[in-house]
Formats: structure tokens, C-alpha cells, sequence
């Protein structure tokens, strides 16, 4: 595909995963962005979970986790005590940690990416109008000379931050709130008896400060500031944190420093024809949990599998039209939470912080009460149920049997039950160890996967429909879909010899991946490219497959 047919604008995370995966996916893209270099600016210093998870899907994991620091745990202190202290190494996720590296360390590694990848970054060049079209978009750019360029391409994609041209030039609002207090950010070389392990908060009187080790030896800083008129300078920090910490604490060798004000702010549509938008072009909101720079590589991970489809004339352009439900919703909850958050450290003294402050106490204490908070601030609870692209079957619970008999293939009330609470459509999928590996590694690919499970009744009409199922697949979509037929059991059934010889049987001898998928008795899972699941159904059952997957694939 030539570059022109999508144009990235903005060469941020966002952008650069955007580009990265296109290519990734067989597409090549053009990237412009208005900077003359790469920021040296340290700003965002959190990856989450899911966004670990993203990053071993493009090959980059161990290039990342080499220029990160792991966080395994939150501590709070407040009212002279410490409040809490906290794990978040349950995540149910190869990565069950967030990684602190600073985002000018993201771009360069994901700016290589691209570089070896084919691409390439145009420097300078700005965007200043763009007009989308029946067939496409034009984009007016000024480069460094001064030339002037109409640039037409068949889609634009606005990755160009919270001050977007392309976002301005389609003349989209940018609803939402600013706030009029004040915050403070700057990295600084702290010397004091914490680990390095954890974050920390520190509730004072209607302030906080936030401490985040970041690698080098050294934190970012974080904190409300007070009423008054305060230089940016290493004594105001050394001021505030001192009011608000009562520990002992050196600060030194400050680096980077920033005051600025919070703004939660959405698009009300992310898609205009043939232009869309992603990452802060789209959204904006407080930095308290660390999810901005992982929603937008996380936009630009949903987004790029199904752009390069529809550019390779493998999907409809419908598909699209599932990329703003999709990713919106989730914005929504992330300004929603972050909103909150903000609010709770900025308590004043009194009932109010006194409530706030024996809440966490109680939920320190049993982990169990905090397992939902820490699945959505790692982002691997974050789900599309509900997209217009996904969907799932199965039989009412009066077509189940009541007894366990594994000589046919219809469900107990058992298996209805384990499947009904297994991974839903929309949801992203478990990882756990398989055949000397685990079963992200197994999906990695821009492909879709078709999971065949034969459940627990190894009868030879369901292995031979199965076949014919995976045979099926492979004859419609070829290596856009892969299928796997997973036997319970540590033999390949003779119905099943010619499919295991082509690559399409996994073995499940100790049952834990039928387990987990909820596949007491026969059914299937699609895979999307993007680790979600974009279909199921009890039983396996062809028909629906394919009438689903005609909503992805042509």
C-alpha cells in the first residue's frame, strides 16, 4: 500500500504506535509532526499493565521493561499515619506491575520501531487545515521552507495532542471542564528510606503530593499548589513537600519542571468520514492514576488492525464505525475516575478526610474489596461489550442436561453456568502457561484465532466437527483467520491427525485452558488481533461464526 493512503499526524506514542502497527499489519502509512526533535521532556512516566501486554504483541516488551522500573505497589500516607499500603501484583497478567519510563524514553524506543519497520518521521511540517471527502481526506501542510502541500490521502488520523489541528480543522468541540487550581510536576533526585518499589501519596489539607520513582535514581514529583503566587524552582518543591510529607527527605538535582492546570475534556465523535482522532487529540484529564499515554496507545492498537484491513480491501469500511465505541466509553470512565481521584487527595481536614482515610484503611486490609480498582487502573478490565462488532451465543439453560454424561456433546447445566462466567464477547482474553509458553505468545500475530474446544466429552462426532469446522475457516479467510482445534487431553484423536499435522491442534492434558474459557462441553472462541474477544458461542457452531466474522472480514 503507498503511504499516502493514511496520514499520522502527530508523532507521539499515540501516533508512533499507530504507525508502528499499520505497518505491523502490511500497511504502510506517511507521518508528519510539527516539532522539530522529539521532546527531551520526561512527562508521562506510567506504563500499565494492558499496555505491557500491547507492547509484547509488536515484539518491544523486553526493549521497554530494559528502560523502565517496575511498581508493584501503592502507599498512602495521611493524618500522620500510613493509611495504606497496597499490592497490585495479583493482576492477572504476565506484567502484573506498572512500569515507570518516561515518555521521552517511549517515543525513542517506538520512533526506532518504526524506522525498522520502513517509516519514516517528517519533521516540521504542519497541519493546517483538513477537508475529509466521499473517498478521502485532504490535508493542507507547511513545511520548513515555507512550500505550502495539499496532501490527499484515503485517511487521516489526528494523533496530534490536546491542541489538535486536525481536531480544530473539523471543527469538533472539545467538551468538558478546566480546573482552577494549580499543579506542580518535576523530576528530582530523592533521597529518603522508601522502597522504590511503590508509589506514594501523601493526603495533607486540601493538597497532596504524589511521589513516582522513575529509572536513574530518581522521581517524578506530583502535588497540588497551594493558594499564592510560587516560582517553579527546586526551593518551592522542597517547600511544599516538607509542608505536606513528614518524613525525612533530601531533593536535589531537579531536571524537568512544570506548572499547568487540569482539563477533562472529550471529543463527541471520533471518527468524521475519513478522518479520526486518538489519543489527547481525543481526550484529556487529570495525570492522578497514570492513564493517559496508555488510552491513546491503546486507541492506536484498536484502531491500526482494523485500518489496515479496510485499507487492504479485507474488511468493510463498517468496521470502523466500531472504533469510537469501542475506545469512547472507556475515555469516558478514565476522566470519570481520574476526576475522583483528584477530588478525594484534595479533601480538606476534617469529616470529610477522616472518612476517606478509614475507607482505605478497611480496603488495605482485605485486598479482595480493591480487585476491581486495580483490574481498571492496570486497564485489563477494560472491555468492549456492547460493540456493534461483537457478539455471542448460547442455548437457553433448559437445553442443558442435569447429569454429567460425557458420551454426547450437549451441555450440563454445569457447563451452561461455567460458560455464561467465562470471558464474555468484547472482553480481553486470559493469559496463563500452555505447552511450554503461554497463550498470548500462542495468539501473537495480526491474525484472528478461532479457539475449537472439544470439551470434556471426547466423542468422535465432535472431533470430526470440529475439523470440519477448522477446515471451513481456513478455506474462507486463509491466513486472516487461524484456526485451533484444543483437545482435552494429552493425545491427538485420530479424527484430528490431519488437522495437528497442519499446525491447528493444541493439547490441554491437564484441562487448565478449557478450564479458564469456561469449555466444560464443546464451544468456540474468535480471537481479534487485538486480544479481545470478538465472538463465542456453546456449541461450536459454524453458521453463527461465519455470520459474525462477516461484520470483520469481507
Amino acid at each position: 500500500m503507498a503511504a499516502e493512503d493514511i496520514l499520522v499526524v502527530g508523532a507521539g506514542p499515540t501516533g508512533l504506535t499507530l504507525a508502528s502497527e499499520l505497518y505491523r499489519h502490511g500497511v504502510s502509512c506517511r507521518i508528519v509532526d510539527r516539532q522539530a526533535e522529539a521532546s527531551p521532556d520526561s512527562r508521562a512516566t506510567d506504563m500499565q499493565t494492558r499496555t505491557l501486554e500491547v507492547l509484547q504483541d509488536m515484539g518491544l516488551i523486553d526493549e521497554a521493561l530494559s528502560l523502565g522500573h517496575r511498581h508493584t505497589g501503592v502507599s498512602i500516607f495521611g493524618d500522620g499515619r500510613w493509611l495504606a499500603r497496597m499490592s497490585i501484583e495479583d493482576v492477572d497478567s504476565p506484567f502484573p506491575f506498572a512500569l515507570g519510563i518516561t515518555q521521552d524514553k517511549t517515543e525513542a524506543m517506538l520512533a526506532r520501531h518504526v524506522e525498522r519497520l520502513g517509516g519514516r518521521i517528517e519533521r516540521r511540517v504542519e497541519v493546517a487545515r483538513v477537508e475529509p471527502h466521499d473517498d478521502g481526506a485532504t490535508a493542507t501542510l507547511l513545511h520548513p521552507d515555507g512550500k505550502w502541500e495539499k496532501a490527499k490521502s484515503k485517511w487521516v488520523v489526528g494523533c496530534d495532542g490536546a491542541s489538535s489541528a486536525v481536531r480544530i480543522g473539523l471543527g469538533l468541540p472539545f467538551e468538558g471542564t478546566s480546573h482552577d487550581d494549580r499543579f506542580l510536576m518535576a523530576d528530582v533526585k530523592l533521597t529518603w528510606a522508601e522502597s522504590p518499589d511503590h508509589f506514594y501519596i501523601f493526603y495533607g489539607d486540601a493538597l497532596f503530593v504524589m511521589v513516582i520513582p522513575i529509572p536513574g535514581d530518581r522521581v517524578r514529583l506530583f502535588m497540588s499548589e497551594p493558594p499564592g503566587d510560587h516560582a517553579v524552582t527546586l526551593e518551592t518543591f522542597r517547600e511544599l513537600f516538607q509542608n505536606i510529607v513528614p518524613l525525612p527527605a533530601k531533593i536535589e538535582d531537579p531536571g524537568w519542571m512544570s506548572r499547568f492546570r487540569i482539563h477533562h475534556r472529550l471529543v463527541p465523535r471520533y471518527r468524521v468520514g475519513h478522518v479520526l482522532l486518538a489519543g489527547d487529540a481525543a481526550h484529556i484529564h487529570s495525570p492522578i492514576g497514570g492513564q493517559g499515554m496508555n488510552l491513546g496507545m491503546q486507541d492506536a492498537y484498536n484502531l491500526a488492525w482494523k485500518l489496515a484491513l479496510v485499507v487492504r480491501g479485507k474488511a468493510p469500511e463498517s468496521l470502523l464505525d466500531s472504533y469510537e465505541p469501542e475506545r469512547r466509553p472507556l475515555a469516558q470512565g478514565v476522566i470519570e475516575d481520574s476526576d475522583k481521584g483528584q477530588r478525594r487527595a484534595m479533601i480538606k481536614e476534617g469529616f470529610g478526610a477522616t472518612i476517606r482515610n478509614q475507607v482505605l484503611g478497611v480496603l488495605s486490609r482485605f485486598p479482595s474489596l480493591l480487585k476491581g480498582r486495580t483490574d481498571r487502573v492496570s486497564q485489563i478490565a477494560f472491555s468492549y461489550r456492547g460493540s456493534p462488532i461483537v457478539a455471542e451465543e448460547q442455548p437457553s439453560v433448559f437445553a442443558t442436561k442435569l447429569r454429567e454424561d460425557r458420551t454426547t456433546e450437549q451441555p450440563t447445566v454445569r457447563d451452561w453456568r461455567d460458560f455464561a462466567s467465562a470471558p464474555s464477547a468484547g472482553d480481553r482474553v486470559p493469559d496463563l502457561p500452555f505447552d511450554g509458553s503461554t497463550v498470548f505468545e500462542h495468539l501473537r500475530g495480526t491474525h484472528h484465532t478461532v479457539l475449537l474446544f472439544d470439551g470434556r466429552a471426547p466423542t468422535p462426532e465432535g472431533y470430526a466437527h470440529l475439523a470440519r469446522i477448522a477446515e471451513a475457516v481456513t478455506a474462507r479467510w486463509g491466513d486472516l483467520v487461524r484456526p485451533v482445534v484444543i483437545v482435552y487431553g494429552a493425545e491427538v484423536p485420530p479424527q484430528l491427525v490431519a488437522a495437528a499435522g497442519a499446525g491447528r491442534v493444541w493439547l490441554d492434558p491437564d484441562g487448565k485452558l478449557h478450564a479458564r474459557y469456561g469449555a466444560g462441553s464443546e464451544c468456540l472462541y474468535a480471537i481479534r488481533p487485538d486480544g479481545h474477544v470478538g465472538f463465542r458461542s456453546q456449541p461450536a457452531d459454524q453458521v453463527a461464526l461465519e455470520r459474525a466474522m462477516a461484520r470483520v472480514l469481507t
